[in-house]
């Protein structure tokens, strides 16, 4: 006997009605209602519209073996896990733990929730965001990251998406390597003030680490904001650091007395 269409669909670990269409041979009416009878037999758990994976039926222990990361990548054609999910995704964040995975898109979608961990949109360009990302494997599957030099520049840009000011910059030291014409490109796509003051910093505290030349850091300083920078502290203060202008939170001494930072 032959397997049944949708046999296959339950060996994937994110199902997406395009998928079922597809197993169907086009045929979307059939599609749609197979999904619904396999969600209602507990072989599919539905997380939103159109979005599924393998349920109790199917796996006694789906609650545990879900993965977010995987889910957020079939949300939007070319999604990108970006932030700290890309952090986490890369295998260098400090702390792997969020509740907020945050994927870039170029159309939007409505953040929502799913077993505590929130799905949170970022849009972005479709030109800039094919530029920021590239493929990545994950659990047998291929997913979208953005790449090291945007992970960083975006979450320099909002901190509080990337987890905060140390968990940025002590993420950021978990790259092996970084292009600085590459990070430079996406400072500039930021088009936001400072952002080459917290960038030049995070570059230099790294530069034996990603084997900065001293002329890879002179277009950062030539963009350096006049007015002082912020990163992780509010204008009541902080440690200043004058070589970039920039304020962060006195805690960031330690990170200063590393090897890559030691002045």
């Amino acid at each position: 006997m032959s397997p049944k269409p949708y046999s296959v669909l339950l060996h994937r670990a994110v199902i997406t009605t395009a998928d079922a269409v597809r197993a169907y041979g086009g045929n979307r009416r059939l599609a749609v209602q197979m999904l619904d009878y396999l969600r209602r037999q507990g072989q599919l758990v539905q997380i939103r519209r159109g979005l599924y994976i393998p349920g109790p039926s199917t796996n006694p222990s789906w609650q545990n073996d879900w993965d977010p990361y995987l889910v957020a990548s079939r949300l939007r054609p070319q999604a990108a896990l970006s932030f700290h999910s890309a952090f986490v995704v890369h295998g260098v964040a400090q702390n792997p733990s969020e509740g907020t995975v945050h994927v870039a898109a170029s159309s939007r979608f409505a953040p929502f929730s799913f077993e505590s961990i929130e799905f949170r949109p970022f849009a972005m360009d479709p030109r800039a965001l094919k530029r920021s990302s590239q493929p990545l494997a994950r659990s047998g599957e291929v997913i979208r990251v953005t790449r090291p030099e945007w992970t960083i520049a975006m979450s320099a840009r909002l901190p509080s998406h990337g987890g905060g000011f140390e968990e940025i910059v002590r993420s950021s030291a978990g790259f092996r390597r970084v292009d600085m014409a590459e990070l430079l490109a996406a400072a500039e796509a930021q088009k936001t003030a400072g952002i080459y003051n917290r960038l030049g910093f995070i570059a230099w505290l790294n530069r034996r680490r990603w084997r900065v030349q001293p002329e890879e850091l002179a277009p950062l300083r030539k963009r350096l904001s006049a007015s002082p920078v912020y990163f992780g502290v509010g204008p009541s203060g902080g440690l200043y650091l004058r070589e970039w202008n920039l304020f962060i939170p006195r805690s960031g001494k330690d990170l200063l007395e590393g090897e890559d930072g030691a002045p």
